[in-house]
């Protein structure tokens, strides 16, 4: 599939850059996008002549949609006439997107969908359509195509760039720490400069001149500490931005909250433990029924997931099932029946699709392109 997804995306840059000198090609702005980053996709049909074209007279333009890996064909999405302004024709997979259009028969025409964050729905293939009438007066169409991918993060690349990010803020924090035991005793010069400036004031102008200086000293070390704390805040809010990126996240549930990576290709435990313990938690432990009941629920309203890694393992102790974290054994187990069976080959525990995600288990670094995995954090709220 990874393969088919290469070539495709590959064809299409083709594509694009053969008719981009043409008077009629299919504009992405941006043909690659990364889920909960791209502020903004725009698929144009743009038609600059149509005299270029052969056509005497332009009468409509279809805009079309096709999964690609799904397997299947395309979708009108919206259409405009020379009579008609631009109409919608799939609402379903429209969504809230903003359609424009106009044809023109002296100038240019375009058709045009924009959606603001565009979420997996919107990668695949999409195809224009020209409609018109050719100088001899026979109905006459061309079309263009083009493919809008998607850029998945390597969750390994983004574990190191969390803990690089951590090491950092340890380091602010201790700059922190000094700045205040500093700022606490030049707090405590100040009032015993500020003693003496009192006892002196009668005798000295020199005194009012320290003072000042003492005034611009607390003036830059709140300055200083101002500083400081914007920038705690904007780190705290770029560390949210990541987390949006990286995690479909849950409501409570018993004073905790459920965090379900994107979708990939690839997982291994260590890796995913060490994302999960960055943001304060860890591989999900399931203790009861009803902790299994609401998270099936959650991954049931995300994507379309095959295995989901847990924190449970019985790595180094065959058959005695214990979490990852914890180190305590399992508080409620409800496996997939038949399972486990793969004995020591198998020493994780993951939540699998094709069961309504019960339990089973399986090899613990896991690769497959034909299958779309992910890890739950479970972070206390």
């Amino acid at each position: 599939m990874a393969r088919l997804w290469v070539t495709l995306s590959t064809l299409t840059s083709m594509v694009i850059a053969v008719f981009s000198l043409e008077p009629f090609q299919v504009v992405l702005e941006p043909p690659t996008i990364q889920l909960g980053v791209t502020r903004s996709l725009s698929v144009s049909c743009n038609i600059s002549a149509t005299q270029r074209l052969n056509m005497s007279s332009l009468m409509s333009i279809i805009m079309s949609y096709s999964d690609v890996s799904h397997h299947v064909g395309y979708v009108e999405l919206v259409s405009i006439t020379s009579f008609n302004a631009p109409s919608p024709l799939n609402t379903t997979h429209l969504g809230n997107a903003v359609i424009a259009g106009k044809i023109n028969n002296t100038g240019s025409s375009y058709l045009s969908l924009n959606w603001e964050f565009p979420n997996l729905n919107k990668t695949g293939m999409y195809k224009c359509e020209a409609h018109g009438m050719d100088t001899s007066g026979h109905h006459f169409v061309e079309n263009r195509i083009a493919l809008v991918s998607i850029d998945h993060p390597e969750t390994d690349k983004v574990a190191a760039d969390l803990q690089s990010a951590s090491v950092q803020m340890e380091l602010m924090n201790a700059k922190i720490q000094i700045l205040q035991e500093k700022s606490q005793r030049d707090s405590i010069q100040i009032e015993e400069m500020n003693a003496k400036i009192r006892n002196l004031q009668a005798e000295s102008r020199n005194a009012s001149v320290k003072l000042e200086q003492s005034n611009a000293k607390i003036r830059t070390l709140q300055a200083e500490s101002e500083e400081l704390k914007l920038f705690k805040n904007n780190y705290n809010q770029r560390m949210d931005q990541v987390k949006t990126s990286m995690f479909t996240i849950s409501n409570i549930h018993n004073g905790h909250r459920y965090l379900l990576s994107g979708r990939l290709a690839s997982i291994d435990p260590s890796s995913s433990q060490a994302v999960c313990e960055f943001f304060g938690g860890y591989l999900v432990e399931i203790d009861t029924e009803q902790e299994l009941y609401f998270v099936r629920g959650f991954i049931r309203t995300t994507s379309h997931y095959n295995l989901i890694l847990t924190g449970g393992t019985d790595e180094g102790h065959e058959g005695t099932w214990t979490n990852r974290h914890s180190k305590r054994a399992l508080g409620y187990v409800r496996w997939t029946s038949g399972q486990p069976n793969q004995g020591t080959a198998a020493n994780c525990m993951y939540l699998w699709g094709n069961s309504d995600f019960l339990m089973c288990d399986d090899k613990c670094n896991y690769f497959d392109d034909d299958f779309v995995l992910g890890y739950m954090c479970e972070v206390p709220a």
